[in-house]
């Protein structure tokens, strides 16, 4: 077995271990050990995917260009029939980053739960569940056919519902455990009924293999047939109810905020920077199938600008720092949707790596000023931390700018990007670019309305608390996503800029964009365009900023001339819509009223009476049986004699 061979299998061995150990020692409560033991193993995970991401590149550039993956095969699996599936991996371009993402910043979160949980009852049970969870997204991400894929899919849907509910003691915590999990199951019927449409209409699950039939133009205009109902519209309309689910988009986002139940560093690995881009992942993989089917391509955009604009609506008034951030994600999520919808899947891919930077920064920054706040979480309750806290502060500033879309930080390049393309793609629109253009003022604003509360002005904290600085195995991780925020876009700078910047990195995902889809993202560039979309969204991102700082940091400005003049709205994002009570009164209620009815009528009253009924006819029958089958010899001779007495006589009457 070579070097390369024992990295491919050590990849996976690292984490399932440190579940494993940290698993048989559930019932301890040594937070650094166990702590060490899973973050060493999450790090060494990170190695291998480095390792691998090495190679793979060195591939490429001897390839000159051309789309390169690695496979490699544990065993022979599933082989029934004409389905044939291996339990297999491959390691192309994109899977190469998302598992670089998943264990660096996964690695990173693990260590600071050790500070973070340094004082919980069940610290190894916590971090076997990470690491458990990191097993099952390198299955998903690195998975060879869509089976493999939606083990991994199902195992972090798992951990999730496990992490969420860690604390199950809490009823309410319990509550958005339960909620997540089913939520989940609701979309993950789609993705299934995505697959069996697949293999149905193309006979396999492979991912190598969908793009080659998807490339070919004649299998393509197959599939492409009967527009809404064509084979690749329903195929992509019933994955992408899966990624509803996973990827928190309408409907099924309203488990995402709830989510926020769980330890915060839970919020950054699981709800921040992997698994809710699972969905987001797996359209990308699937991108040469949705660019057959535009009324598809259409729906995802929609769906992704809706959701965008929803969960920046709703973060504008919400006053839990936590939610605040998951709303946030919504939002950053609907973009990469939307993206995906208007055939910009570099760009989605792009925003995907420098959201899961940013975001895990902001969680974990919010994690830090949580722990320091003595689990305080609403921001009318703190104000003026960043003298407490420096550290926190300045990490979380960076994260902040980041996801402003200043320049140069990550999330400048990538959402720019999103938006030039949803206004010059021929899958786009204008009004696709107004959403997400209002979407992006609005992120401006409540981002810095949490900032202003949380750090900046004056304290509103309570005197009973004090607080301070994090310890170092919490701010190293910050300082790390912090540079990871502030520079991370300079891997996928745009060409317009690009141009003006000699030595500039290239775009090194596109050789595998250009195999796996080949008439994608093929629109005409337009620098003037390209540059003007870029000031105008600058500028309204910094006048957002300057009236959020104006009313919430320096006072000189009043939100008494939005909440006076339109309270409805106000009121409308503080209750979110409302969504959850129309699900619970249209949806919820009434199911759980036929079903109590089905239990009542159908249940009780006709299955179990008929099933009672039988069983006491049965009875009955069985005393008067008895008699005539009781074991007694002499009966049975008695009997006997008496029946073929009674026919010798009917004989001889007759």
């Amino acid at each position: 077995m070579g070097s390369l061979e024992i990295i491919q299998y050590l990849i996976f061995v690292f984490p399932l271990l440190g579940f494993i150990i940290n698993g048989v020692n559930f019932r301890k409560s040594n937070a650094l050990v166990a702590g060490t033991i899973g973050t060493s193993m999450v790090f060494g995970s990170f190695i291998c995917a480095v390792l691998l991401f090495l190679k793979l590149y060195g591939l490429t550039h001897e390839s000159h260009g051309e789309a390169v993956a690695i496979s490699w095969k544990f065993f022979d699996w599933i082989y029934v029939g004409n389905l044939s599936v291996d339990f297999a991996f491959r390691m192309d371009q994109i899977s190469a980053l998302m598992i670089l993402i998943i264990t660096g910043v996964g690695s990173l979160i693990h260590l600071f739960s050790v500070g973070y949980m340094s004082h919980d009852e069940r610290p190894f049970k916590y971090f076997a569940y990470l690491n458990l969870f990191i097993f099952n997204m390198l299955l998903l991400v690195l998975g060879e056919n869509l089976l493999i894929t939606f083990i991994g899919w199902e195992g972090v849907g798992l951990c999730s519902y496990l992490l969420i509910g860690f604390w199950f003691s809490d009823p309410k915590k319990a509550a958005a455990g339960m909620k997540a999990f089913i939520t989940n199951r609701i979309g993950d019927a789609g993705f299934l009924v995505g697959m069996f449409l697949l293999y149905k209409f193309l006979g396999t699950l492979d991912y190598a293999a969908i793009a080659s039939f998807t490339a070919d133009s004649e299998i393509g205009a197959n599939l492409s047939l009967g527009g809404w109902t064509s084979p690749a519209t329903l195929i992509a309309l019933a994955l992408f109810v899966g990624v509803t689910g996973k990827s928190a988009q309408v409907p099924l986002y309203v488990w995402l905020p709830d989510a926020m139940a769980g330890p915060t560093p839970v919020s950054a690995l699981i709800h921040a920077a992997t698994m809710v881009t699972a969905g987001v992942f797996v359209l990308i993989k699937m991108a040469g199938l949705l660019l057959l089917t535009p009324e598809a391509m259409s729906v995802i955009a929609y769906i992704g600008a809706i959701t965008a604009f929803m969960g920046a609506f709703i973060g504008l008034t919400q006053w839990d720092i936590k939610k605040i951030l998951a709303y946030s994600t919504v939002s950053q999520l609907g973009y990469m949707i939307l993206a995906v919808g208007v055939g910009a899947f570099t760009a989605a891919f792009f925003h995907l790596m420098t959201h899961a930077f940013f975001k895990a920064l902001m969680f974990l920054g919010s994690g830090s000023v949580i722990h320091s706040m003595h689990e305080e979480q609403d921001i009318r309750k703190m104000g003026g931390l960043k003298k407490a806290m420096p550290i926190t502060h300045l990490t979380f500033l960076i994260g902040w700018l980041a996801i402003l879309g200043l320049p140069p930080f990550s999330g400048f390049f990538s959402k720019d990007e999103i938006l030039y393309n949803a206004f010059t793609s021929h899958h786009g629109s204008t009004f696709l670019w107004i959403i997400g253009f209002i979407t992006a003022g609005m992120t401006a604003f409540y981002m810095t309305r949490l900032m202003a509360l949380t750090f900046w002005g004056e304290s509103r904290v309570s005197k009973d608390v004090h607080p301070h600085e994090s310890p170092i195995s919490m701010t190293l991780p910050l300082m790390v996503l912090a540079v990871l925020a502030a520079f991370g876009g300079f891997l996928g700078i745009p060409h317009v800029i690009g141009a003006i910047l000699p030595g500039h990195p290239g775009h090194w995902l596109e050789t595998w964009f250009h195999t796996a889809i080949p008439h994608g993202e093929a629109h005409e560039a337009n620098v003037l365009v390209e540059w003007v979309l870029m000031g105008v969204s600058v500028t309204l991102a910094l006048i957002s900023a300057y009236v959020a700082y104006s009313i919430y940091a320096t006072k000189k400005m009043s939100n008494k001339l939005v909440t006076d003049k339109f309270p409805a709205l106000v009121s409308l994002s503080s209750e979110k819509l409302f969504v959850d009570e129309i699900y619970f009164s249209k949806i919820i209620n009434p199911l759980i009223e036929i079903s109590k009815g089905l239990w009542v009528y159908i249940d009780v009253e006709l299955i179990d009476k008929f099933v009672l009924k039988t069983a006491s006819f049965t009875k009955k029958t069985g005393h008067v049986s008895k008699f005539f089958q009781n074991g007694n010899l002499q009966n049975y001779v008695l009997l006997f004699s008496l029946g073929a007495a009674t026919v010798m006589a009917v004989s001889l009457l007759m």
